[in-house]
């Protein structure tokens, strides 16, 4: 479930009074947001990775949106890839959003993240992907240069993946690690992965359907409004076994089984299904018509759909809430 954590200026003021500090002790997990007064952050995922893709096309933009995700070491196709960890050591890959709720300040921090692994930490993350509305997930290096900082606006929201290079490889990629966000000296907050493994065929199968459909979503966001000589069957056809005959209970049962809220779960899928269903009909209905105006309202719904698929699997499927 969310958590938002909510502090004052008056209790800060207070605890500095008598020499206490404000960080916190909580942790939190997967999908949960922390609040101050301006400032918001939800981590969206994290896990251990030896590669990451790094194929990107000329203009920046990656078009199968996998851009600076972990991707599974191949000697061969990642001879020239730059994010490759080294020879016992793995990269520790994770997403969050931001979000700057000041109605004056920018937010601007360098290496304001810190990772903990088996009792170490380490700095210089790599902010390599950023989500833009109009361009998906796009390159956030300059000039061939890693970036240490990020720049929020006032009143904007950005996506970031990134990494850090530990100096050991995990057993397992899935090890727990932690994610801290110092915001100022007295004020951090502590994150901590955890990919449930559980035998949960029913969550693995719908898994397999949504990454399968969430390709074709993409690949509707990106293109939509220069195809309208017609869609590719395919399309269509892959996006629908994501929302026809999904055994809703089976699922929401081994997603409680995972620390998930039944009732939370049973209308997140139902409105994962009912919005996929949407999006379909609608890519349909759009082959026929070539509305212009339906086609930007499809792109809307794709680009929503891709954020909200993202959550609904890392949040709800593949990770277990660490109570």
């Amino acid at each position: 479930m969310k958590r938002t954590l909510k502090l004052f200026m008056s209790l800060t003021m207070s605890l500095s009074l008598i020499g206490c500090s404000s960080k916190s002790a909580t942790t939190y997990n997967i999908g949960d947001t922390v609040s101050t007064d301006t400032i918001d952050i939800t981590l969206i995922r994290g896990e251990f990775a030896i590669a990451l893709k790094s194929q990107c096309p000329a203009n920046y933009v990656d078009y199968d949106n996998t851009y600076f995700l972990p991707k599974e070491y191949d000697s061969e196709d990642d001879a020239d890839n730059p994010y490759v960890a080294s020879t016992g050591k793995a990269l520790a890959s994770f997403t969050f959003t931001i979000k700057n709720n000041d109605r004056r300040e920018s937010f601007n921090k360098e290496n304001f993240i810190v990772i903990k692994y088996n009792g170490k930490e380490y700095r210089g993350v790599d902010y390599g992907a950023k989500f833009t509305e109009e361009d998906g997930w796009a390159n956030n290096h300059v000039g061939g240069y890693s970036v240490s900082n990020i720049l929020v606006l006032s009143g904007q929201e950005e996506t970031y993946r990134c990494y850090c290079e530990i100096d050991e490889e995990p057993e397992n990629l899935t090890a727990p690690f932690e994610i801290t966000f110092e915001l100022s000296d007295d004020q951090s907050f502590t994150f901590v992965t955890s990919i449930s493994e559980d035998d949960t065929p029913k969550t693995d199968e719908y898994i397999s359907k949504l990454d399968t459909a969430r390709h074709y979503v993409n690949f509707s966001y990106k293109h939509i409004l220069n195809m309208y000589n017609g869609f590719s069957t395919d399309i269509t056809d892959n996006i629908k076994p994501a929302y026809t005959d999904i055994d809703v209970e089976g699922i929401v049962s081994e997603m409680v089984s995972k620390g998930n809220d039944e009732q939370e779960s049973k209308e997140k899928l139902n409105q994962l299904i009912s919005d996929l269903k949407t999006l379909n009909e609608d890519l349909l209905t759009l082959n026929k018509t070539h509305d212009y105006s339906l086609g930007l309202s499809v792109k809307s719904q794709a680009s929503s759909l891709l954020a909200s698929m993202d959550e609904f699997v890392y949040k709800y499927l593949k990770y277990t809430q660490m109570k």
